[in-house]
C-alpha cells in the first residue's frame, strides 16, 4: 500500500494545500520500492494522545497505526524546530515498516516540481533545484531533512501549493478569478473547488480574525470568502472515498508533563503530538 503524506499548517489543513495536481499524479508514477533507512533524527520530547481512544499513547505505536492509513496529514506550526525533527521521525517510522510514501509538501507551490522532479531523481545538483524552487528561508533547517530522506528512500515528493500569484488573485477577486485563468495555469490550482460553509469555514474564519467578540460585518464576510479554499482533510476524503485518511498535529508547549487536550484539538486531528517549544 503507497501512503501519502501531506505537511502543510497547523490550524487550518486548508489555504492553497492539494493532492489533486496533475503534478501529484506525474510524481505518484516514479514510485520505487524503499532502501533500508537511515535514521536521520535525535530523541525530541514528545507526548503523543489519541482522540479516538482518548489516551496518552506513544510515538512507535501511532508510527505503527499511520502506517495503515492511504493518506497522513502532517499539521506543523512553520517556526518550531522540534516539529519539524518529529516529522522526519514520522517518514523514518514509514520507511522502517517498509511502506512506501508519497510526500507532499506546502512548502513548494506547484509550478516548481519539475526542479523539484530531477533534483530527487538526482539528475540535478542541489544549489540548481534551490534556484529553480523558490524554496523557503528556512528551507535548510527545516524541509531538507524531509526531501533528502525521502530522495534516499526514491520517494516522489509533490510540490504541493498552489502559486502564490494564483492564490493573490482569487483572494482578490474570489472564485471568478478561476474562470479567466490563463489555461496554462489552471492545472496549478484545484480542479474541483467546493467550500462549504461548515467546521472547516468557522475555524478557518476565526484564524482569519473576521469573527471576534460580536458579530460579523459584511466587509470581513467577503473577505473571508475571497481567500476560503476548502480544507485539506475534507478535500481527501471527498476524492478518495472509502480511503483511510489520518491526520497528525504537532503541537509545541511550554510544558508536556502537564497536559489537557484543548476540546478543539480533540475534534482537529486523529493524533495530538505535543512537543516542547
Amino acid at each position: 500500500m503507497k501512503t501519502i503524506l501531506t505537511i502543510c499548517a497547523l490550524t487550518a489543513f486548508g489555504g492553497g494545500v492539494s493532492i489533486d495536481s496533475e503534478a501529484s499524479t506525474r510524481s505518484s508514477a516514479r514510485q520505487a520500492a524503499p532502501s533500508s533507512p537511515k535514521p536521520l533524527s535525535v530523541y525530541v520530547p514528545q507526548r503523543v494522545y489519541d482522540t479516538q481512544r482518548k489516551v496518552f499513547t506513544d510515538f512507535e505505536t501511532m508510527a505503527a497505526d499511520l502506517a495503515r492509513a492511504d493518506v497522513v496529514l502532517l499539521g506543523e506550526q512553520h517556526d518550531d524546530a522540534n516539529t519539524h525533527r518529529l516529522e522526519t521521525a514520522v517518514l523514518e517510522g514509514l520507511a522502517r515498516r517498509r511502506v512506501p510514501v508519497t510526500l507532499s509538501l506546502e512548502m513548494f507551490e506547484r509550478d516548481v516540481q519539475p526542479s523539484l522532479d530531477t533534483y530527487v531523481a538526482g539528475t540535478s545538483a542541489e544549489d540548481e533545484f534551490l534556484k529553480g524552487a523558490r524554496a523557503w528561508p528556512r528551507y535548510a533547517t527545516d524541509y531538507r531533512p524531509l526531501v533528502e530522506f525521502a530522495k534516499s528512500q526514491h520517494w516522489p515528493v509533490v510540490a504541493a501549493n498552489v502559486p502564490r500569484r494564483i492564490a493573490t488573485e482569487v483572494a482578490r477577486a474570489g472564485r471568478p478569478a478561476m474562470d479567466s485563468m490563463a489555461a496554462a495555469d489552471r492545472p496549478l490550482a484545484a480542479a474541483d473547488l467546493q467550500c462549504p460553509h461548515d467546521a472547516y469555514f468557522d475555524r478557518f474564519a476565526k484564524q482569519m480574525g473576521d469573527h471576534p467578540a460580536g458579530a460579523a460585518t459584511p466587509e470581513s464576510d467577503s473577505r473571508t470568502e475571497r481567500y476560503y479554499w476548502d480544507g485539506t482533510g475534507e478535500r481527501v476524503r471527498r476524492r478518495l472515498l472509502g480511503r483511510r485518511v489520518a491526520i497528525v498535529s504537532l503541537v509545541p508547549l511550554e510544558n508536556i508533563d502537564d497536559i489537557t487536550p484543548a476540546a478543539d484539538d480533540l475534534k482537529r486531528a486523529d493524533y495530538l503530538v505535543y512537543t516542547i517549544k
